[in-house]
């Protein structure tokens, strides 16, 4: 899963601020402009790059990771 937002956002400048962004589990709430919630899962950080309008990440969610560590086992 992918996303883009100002490199301002909260979300942004918490994974910046990580001492090590990547490989953290984190639990993701999807909301529309009113805030109504339309979803919540288990993602972590991939990877990430930044420019200066643009703070644009990759995320592994829980159920890829459970499906390749299935593969991997042989299940």
């Amino acid at each position: 899963m992918e996303i883009s937002m100002p490199p301002e956002h909260p979300l942004a400048k918490a994974i910046l601020d990580a001492s090590s962004p990547t490989g953290v589990w984190l639990v993701l709430k999807v909301a529309d402009g009113n805030g109504n919630l339309h979803s919540t899962f288990r993602a972590q950080v991939e990877k990430w790059k930044r420019t200066d309008s643009e703070f644009h990440v990759e995320f592994e969610t829980w159920d890829r990771y459970m499906e390749s560590q299935a593969q991997l086992r042989g299940i």
